[in-house]
């Protein structure tokens, strides 16, 4: 196996993990009360930060970082 096929492997292993981080969380019917809790913002006020919001960035952060790493080993191994 040469290691353009390796790298591409690798890249869409990559990206599969990715989109799976993205779409599992939307899976899940069940919302618990516990993450509605409001950590920061002006009572009354319009903007203000939940838990839900913190994890839900920090998921698609890192699904966003995967995909980006997938693809960029594709590319190296296109071009290599």
């Amino acid at each position: 196996m040469s290691s353009t096929q390796i790298l591409d492997i690798i890249g869409l292993s990559l990206n599969t993990i990715a989109a799976i981080v993205l779409i599992v969380p939307n899976l899940n019917p069940i919302k618990r009360l516990s993450d509605d809790l409001v950590l920061s913002g002006k009572p009354g006020g319009d903007e203000y930060t939940q838990i839900k919001h913190l994890k839900e960035s920090c998921t698609n952060k890192i699904g966003l970082i995967l995909l980006a790493l997938g693809f960029i080993f594709q590319l190296v191994g296109i071009f290599l």
